[in-house]
């Protein structure tokens, strides 16, 4: 509803003072919702662990949890200069490996 509220007040320098209000109301009820997440999220944590749901605990820190980085990527020349292209980065493993056997 504030969203929608916000999306349709117009542009105007005359209603900037509705949008911060708007604005300051939607930043209040996301914060809320946050904190109302993360306290079920908490009691849900605690629950699994008193009852002994080893599982469902760690299911459920993990889900919370942040997620892992992927590997990176990254390849590079000899001179240090990034490869972007996926054919040369591929040419460039092979030439490392090339060295390294050779």
């Amino acid at each position: 509803q504030l969203i929608e509220a916000r999306r349709s007040t117009p542009g105007d320098r005359e209603f900037d003072h509705k949008r911060r209000m708007l604005q300051k109301e939607i930043g209040q009820s996301l914060r809320k919702d946050r904190e109302t997440w993360w306290s079920e999220r908490g009691n849900e944590l605690e629950a699994a662990a008193a009852s002994g749901n080893y599982r469902k605990l760690f299911q459920l820190i993990r889900a919370t949890g942040s997620k892992k980085s992927g590997v990176s990527e990254t390849t590079c020349e000899d001179d240090g200069m990034l490869i972007i292209n996926i054919h040369r980065r591929l040419g460039r493993w092979a030439e490392f490996f090339e060295g390294q056997f050779n």
